[in-house]
Parts: structure tokens; C-alpha cells; sequence
């Protein structure tokens, strides 16, 4: 494609939204965004992010794509079965828009190396689905004063929490570690409920950089889609929470 062209082209990607946004969408084509999981969340949250012209995406998964994976995780086709995941999206979306700068990183979260991966990004995107790793987000962006939007998924239901630190309860104030995790994998999960949540993140992520006004921050919004059950529940610091009580002393 000729110089020309490609300025041309990149001048009109972002009308629709900048229609919408105005000025404000240039923060978007400075963000740095940080995604745990590239699964039914995950993938559809990074495709919405590279389609709003993002600066710079960084994905981490440890997981391969499994042919269970295609009804529900967007990026992904049957040429994709046994690719790791994040390398995998990384290729497909880099083919969707070049200009926003991915890395990815086929590993597992850990206290370890959770600085080095996501130590450039402004927010983190959590689109995992254990306790444990969100965990290791709460106390890692907390401690860096990172905002992070938590998402999850589980049959027909989501749950979406915006975590600003020192404005709003930490993850672990109101999300205690259940006894037994569930399991997607187990109880099944549809993909109408992890596009649903992802679009919420992703706006949710939008109101955060353009606006400075996430909906979300310090509540939690619970939505049933099978019987249309929305709604949005304000969420209480706890004194005794572990997390908040070591970034105090």
C-alpha cells in the first residue's frame, strides 16, 4: 500500500468514534493496556482494543487454543487449535491494525514476574477466571497504584469492578477466596455472556481514560442475561483485608 493510502486510511479508522469521543479519543492512541487471559473475555476485549487504536497491548496466557475454545473466544479459528494463545492473538491482530504496538507473553502470572510484564501499562484488563491470579493483580496494581477493571464470566452470568487504588475497595476487600473455584470447563459457559461482559469492560476502559469517570469504581455490576437480572451494588473497604492493610504500614 502506498504512503498516501496508508495516512489517508489511518485518518479515517477512528471517524465513527472520534465523532463520539472528540478530542478525548486521542487518549485511547496513548493507552497502554495490560490483558490477563485471552480467553472468552480476553479475546474479545483484545479485539475491541486494537480496533479502538490503542498505543500499545500486551497480552499474557499460558494456555493453548483447544477446539472447545472456538464457539466463545472471537480471535481464534480451527488453523488456531494447539497455537498458544497469546502468540496466536497477537498475529491475528496485528493483521486487524497494524499501528497498535503487542507483545505477548505465553506465561503464567506470578508474583515474580508480574512487574516485568505489565510494569509499562496504565490500566490492566483482568479477563482470567481464578482467584489466585486475580489475587496477584489486586496486590501488584494496588501497590503500583494501577487502576485494573476485574471481569468475569460463568454460564449465562457476569460480574464487571472497576479497582482504583487508594479511591476505591481492593479485590480482595469484597472477593473472598471460595472454598471450591468453579469451573467453566465443568458447568459450561456461553458466548453471548463473555461478549457482553467484555464490551462492558472495554467501555468501562474508555470511560476510565477519555472521561476520567468509570461507572464502575468502587461497585460491583451482576448481570444475569437468561432472566435479564441487572444490577449494580456499592462496595465497602474491609479494615481487616490483608491487601489494604500492608500498602498502609
Amino acid at each position: 500500500m502506498q504512503i498516501g493510502n496508508m495516512i489517508g486510511m489511518r485518518s479515517l479508522r477512528y471517524l465513527r468514534q472520534e465523532r463520539i469521543l472528540g478530542k478525548e479519543s486521542k487518549k485511547l492512541r496513548n493507552a497502554s493496556v495490560g490483558i490477563v487471559g485471552i480467553g472468552g473475555i480476553g479475546s474479545n476485549s483484545a479485539l475491541l482494543c486494537t480496533q479502538l487504536g490503542v498505543e500499545k497491548l500486551i497480552l499474557v496466557d499460558r494456555d493453548f487454543v483447544q477446539v472447545t475454545n472456538l464457539s466463545r473466544q472471537s480471535l481464534f479459528s480451527e488453523r488456531s487449535i494447539g497455537k498458544p494463545k497469546a502468540s496466536e492473538a497477537e498475529k491475528i491482530l496485528h493483521k486487524i491494525n497494524s499501528d497498535v504496538d503487542i507483545n505477548a507473553y505465553q506465561d503464567q502470572l506470578s508474583h515474580k514476574n508480574v512487574g516485568a510484564i505489565l510494569g509499562e501499562t496504565g490500566v490492566i484488563l483482568d479477563c482470567t477466571d481464578n482467584y489466585d491470579t486475580r489475587k496477584i493483580i489486586n496486590e501488584y496494581a494496588w501497590s503500583n497504584k494501577k487502576t485494573w477493571i476485574f471481569a468475569s464470566a460463568f454460564g449465562m452470568e457476569c460480574m464487571l469492578s472497576t479497582v482504583i487504588p487508594g479511591k476505591t475497595p481492593c479485590f480482595q476487600c469484597w472477593a473472598k477466596e471460595p472454598e471450591v473455584e468453579s469451573n467453566c470447563s465443568e458447568a459450561g459457559i456461553m458466548n453471548t455472556t463473555t461478549a457482553f461482559i467484555s464490551s462492558l469492560q472495554i467501555q468501562e476502559m474508555v470511560n476510565l481514560l477519555c472521561f476520567g469517570k468509570p461507572v464502575f469504581a468502587g461497585s460491583l455490576f451482576y448481570g444475569d442475561l437468561r432472566n435479564g437480572i441487572f444490577h449494580k451494588k456499592k462496595l465497602k473497604t474491609q479494615k481487616d483485608c490483608a491487601c489494604c492493610r500492608k500498602q498502609k504500614a
